[in-house]
Order: C-alpha cells, then sequence, then structure tokens
C-alpha cells in the first residue's frame, strides 16, 4: 500500500482549478443575442495583487490557455495577476523571491520541482499563509 503524499494533493488540489478553466470555451455554448452585452460585472472588491508561477517553458500551449484563463479572471475579480514562468527550478524560486518582496497578497505556484523552492519559503514564514501550491 502505497504512502499517502500531502505534496502531491497540495499539486493536485492546485492545478485542479488551473485544468478546470482551461477547460472552459469560449466560443461554445448559447449564441449572443442582439442588442445584449456579455461579460458580466467587474468585482467592487478591494484590488489584490497575486503572483502566479508557474514552470511554462516559452511557447507552450497548455500554460498559454492556463494564463489567458487567469488573466481574465483576474480582471472581472479586481485582482492585479502578475503572471511569470520558468521550466529551470532554481529560476523559478527567484520568481518567488520577487513575488515575495514585491509584497503581494497571494502567491499561486506549480512546483515541478518543489526542492528548488523551499530556500525562498523558509526565508518567509509567514510566506505559508499566502502560498498556494
Amino acid at each position: 500500500m502505497k504512502k499517502f503524499s500531502w505534496r502531491k494533493a497540495a499539486l493536485v488540489a492546485a492545478v485542479a482549478p488551473m485544468m478546470a478553466l482551461s477547460a472552459c470555451s469560449s466560443t461554445g455554448g448559447r449564441t449572443e443575442q442582439a442588442g445584449t452585452t456579455g461579460g458580466g460585472q467587474v468585482a467592487t472588491t478591494e484590488r489584490m495583487k497575486i503572483a502566479l508561477i508557474t514552470h511554462a517553458a516559452p511557447g507552450d500551449t497548455f500554460w498559454d490557455i492556463v494564463r489567458k484563463g487567469a488573466e481574465e479572471a483576474s480582471a472581472k475579480d479586481n485582482v492585479e495577476l502578475l503572471y511569470t514562468s520558468d521550466p529551470e527550478g532554481g529560476r523559478q524560486a527567484q520568481l518567488i523571491q520577487q513575488a515575495i518582496d514585491q509584497k503581494v497578497d497571494g502567491i499561486a505556484v506549480t512546483l515541478a520541482k518543489p526542492d528548488a523552492s523551499r530556500t525562498p519559503c523558509k526565508r518567509r514564514p509567514t510566506l505559508a499563509s499566502r502560498l498556494s501550491a
């Protein structure tokens, strides 16, 4: 029997919503009726700054779709989204540190190489309350 992995469970919990967003089609569904404006309203809540740091390589279509969905959601929900990515673990750790230095309200990270990202997280104990991995 395999041992339960909290790290894998946390990764699935972080990636599942992104995958669900990427599955949404911008062209499917009901056709727009004449005279209506779609898109809903922008949230009136206080503006937040969220960093989304992925391990996407340049030109990776999956992560391009995730980024587009995150940008659309952030525009609707009054969130300033800071998207950065790098497939190399050490560079991803630097991106996490940069987000911490910018005093963002939250950080979402895809931890393809979690060992490389431990250092910036350990330097900032309060990061655990703001980090979604």
